[in-house]
């Protein structure tokens, strides 16, 4: 099993019971020295996070595999614009970590799988990992199947 760390708290005052507000930028790089010597090699961070990918660019994200999301789709239509839009920001997260590639990349809001059009935002996640901006896209897929099957029992 993996353990990945969720980052949203790392760009933004998230989290019901979220007292303190956005983790500073010296506390993140205690969490991310702790989770190294613990051998967790995964984060999990998005656009919609504020500025956690910007703060994770400026810290050792040496050995830490990184899974992005997309962006959420706003109409009831995914359109050619949409589309446009997460591409364009997978290449924003990649500038804003440092890096080259995503290790995998998440689909944010699982109501898009459900739109139509939905299949051109798996066609454009399958070029990006063609273009190798992304390592890995199984995991949508697995993840997007289990939300669907826990969703029809």
């Amino acid at each position: 099993m993996d353990i990945v760390l969720g980052t949203a708290q790392f760009g933004m005052k998230y989290g019901v019971t979220n007292k303190v507000g956005q983790t500073p930028k010296d506390e993140i790089i205690k969490i991310l020295s702790y989770i190294k010597s613990k051998e967790f090699n995964q984060i999990d961070t998005a656009p919609a996070y504020g500025d956690a990918e910007s703060i994770l660019g400026e810290c050792d994200l040496n050995g830490l595999e990184i899974i992005s999301k997309t962006l959420q789709c706003p109409n009831e239509i995914i359109t050619e614009k949409d589309i446009e839009n997460i591409q364009e920001s997978v290449d924003i997260s990649l500038e804003n970590l440092g890096k080259e590639k995503l290790h995998g990349i998440l689909i944010h809001n699982i109501a898009d799988c459900y739109k139509e059009g939905a299949n051109k935002i798996f066609e454009v996640l399958y070029k990006l990992k063609e273009e190798n901006k992304v390592e890995k896209n199984r995991s949508i897929c697995l993840r997007v199947t289990r939300y669907r099957n826990a969703l029809r029992k």
